[in-house]
């Protein structure tokens, strides 16, 4: 890998269990394709190419490249809850209006409650990690104690 901005970025995805928003670099654009090993999402969803992957250590990383034509606010970010959903969610806003939520796919949670529900810790459990809106964050939590 050439890029020392790509190789930044994955890093710290890994080490802070984050998705890591970068401007649009060419070569870190081709570092990323290469080490994402083809999981990259390309139509550019709010203005930013997702590219994701697995280290040789078998750490998840994820990092967003904004898109080459698009001067994006740094604290201006998207709702990820449709990942969750399988519906995307239009809201972006400052990243002040957002938190963190861990989410289990509803595919997985039968087989974790079985493991006795602290099986594992992200992202080797299969949960997921998004940056969502508040009230998108209360509808997940919501979901799932109707669920239970």
């Amino acid at each position: 890998m050439d890029s020392s901005i790509a190789r930044f970025a994955i890093t710290q995805s890994i080490n802070h269990d984050e998705i890591v928003t970068i401007d649009y670099d060419a070569t870190a654009a081709i570092d990323l394709s290469v080490a994402s090993e083809g999981s990259v999402d390309v139509t550019q969803t709010h203005g930013v190419t997702e590219y994701w992957g697995t280290d040789e250590g078998g750490h998840n990383w994820r990092v967003h490249m904004r898109c080459q034509e698009e001067e994006a606010d740094p604290d201006t970010v998207a709702c990820e809850c449709g990942q969750a959903t399988g519906v995307a969610c239009e809201w972006t806003g400052p990243i002040n209006e957002t938190v963190i939520v861990e989410w289990m796919p509803e595919y997985l949670r039968a087989s974790h409650e079985a493991a006795g529900g602290g099986g594992g810790v992200w992202p080797h459990d299969g949960s997921l990690r998004l940056r969502v809106e508040r009230s998108c964050a209360d509808r997940l939590a919501s979901d799932d104690q109707d669920e239970e």
